[in-house]
């Protein structure tokens, strides 16, 4: 079986995310026989210390993404001819302009093909990320200006815009649904929600499939009495200022627990500035680095972001036993989190309630124990080979 995979950025591991996840299942399939190349608009900024998986690693003629340029249709149309491709895996799934890429090439190829296309975001998510970013105190100031501004988007976005956002989120999701063989979501509850947007005739065509993490043995840490994040420092989705608040009311109270944030981003110096201006001391900014060590030092991994596609962060944390807690704001969260025992799902944004478990584990060093083994234990369904092999047939079906 040659699979391509089809990608916004170079499939390289030690970016994360999409990337990690086809780096894994590109080096499950080859083990499995597959033969599978790789198609990227852009190369990666960040170096690979990774052994390619890939038979060969292209890249489309022309890196404008958001148009159809006909030099990049006929360029993919030759890497199929070249390689008998049978399956085209889309890892970009938010373009229109990919969509009617897929759609053109479609229409000229010959040979049996199958054009998938996975969602790995929430399926909400643009209306989530407006709708949750208005009257953040500490980006507005005491600027009058900016915060009437800050009132007329939220005026014009809950009468007008929001209603507009939908619309073209559901057309986006017609055309998605309508050009691909199969559309993959990351969870069955995401599935559920889509096919509510959806004609009942497009419903067969709709799958779902968790992102893989690979399992290994790990060397255990002693655990810290250390929060964690890991990811972006941005304010759109992620909303790591909701955190600092949270560790703002629980420093005083825990003065041997440190909140470490890894990992790097536009906003970080902002962030920074908003601990300096809060008076905070036990929190540490890392940058960007690999965050394993810190996963298995850790006790406790927050997430405060308005939606996320799966949350890897999550799986990774489990595995090392570090404790997750999270906002339940995207679908994907009740199938990696069991509330109380794999971790703590946070009623969305509810401040009080995020410290309120917070405090349950940081002052409880059995319960710690108890879910952190229970954490470990949970990831196995997540293995790559086994999801993997759920890709392998899901190509083998024909209908």
């Amino acid at each position: 079986m040659n699979i391509l995979i089809l990608g916004l950025r170079e499939n390289n591991p030690n970016i994360g995310g999409i990337e990690n996840v086809s780096w894994q299942l590109a080096k499950e399939w080859k083990d499995m026989g597959c033969q599978v190349f790789s198609l990227s608009f852009l190369k990666s900024l960040v170096p690979s210390d990774c052994q390619s998986v890939f038979e060969e690693s292209y890249y489309f003629p022309n890196t404008d993404y958001g148009t159809v340029v006909e030099e990049n249709k006929e360029y993919l149309l030759a890497l199929i001819s070249k390689h008998d491709i049978q399956i085209i895996l889309n890892q970009i799934s938010n373009l229109p302009s990919v969509l009617s890429l897929c759609d053109k090439v479609k229409r000229q190829v010959t040979t049996p093909l199958q054009w998938i296309t996975t969602v790995h975001y929430d399926i909400n998510f643009q209306l989530k990320a407006r709708r949750n970013n208005f009257f953040i105190k500490e980006l507005l100031g005491t600027k009058l200006k900016l915060w009437i501004k800050d009132i007329a988007s939220f005026v014009y976005f809950r009468f007008f815009q929001k209603y507009k956002i939908a619309r073209e989120e559901r057309e986006l999701y017609l055309d998605m649904v309508r050009v691909s063989d199969k559309t993959v979501l990351l969870s069955e509850a995401s599935l559920i929600r889509l096919a509510g947007m959806l004609p009942s005739s497009e419903h067969g065509k709709l799958y779902s499939i968790p992102n893989p993490i690979k399992l290994k043995p790990l060397c255990s840490l002693p655990k810290k009495k250390q929060l964690l994040y890991v990811g972006r420092l941005e304010l759109g989705l992620k909303r790591v200022d909701r955190l600092i608040k949270i560790w703002s009311v629980l420093e005083p109270e825990f003065p041997d627990w440190e909140f470490v944030i890894v990992g790097d981003g536009d906003y970080r110096y902002f962030y920074e500035a908003m601990c300096r201006n809060l008076g905070l001391k036990n929190i540490r900014f890392t940058g960007y680095t690999n965050p394993a060590t810190y996963y298995s030092e850790s006790s406790i991994l927050c997430l405060s972001s308005s939606s996320e596609g799966f949350g890897m962060v999550l799986i990774e944390a489990q595995m090392h036993g570090c404790i997750p807690v999270a906002y339940d704001s995207f679908d994907t969260l009740h199938e990696i989190i069991e509330h109380g025992k794999t971790g703590f799902a946070v009623k969305s944004f509810n401040k009080h309630e995020y410290i309120s478990c917070l405090r349950r584990l940081m002052t409880d060093e059995p319960l710690r124990s108890s879910m952190s083994e229970e954490c470990k234990r949970s990831v196995a369904r997540f293995d790559s080979k086994q999801i993997a092999s759920r890709w392998i047939k899901l190509f083998e079906d024909k209908k």
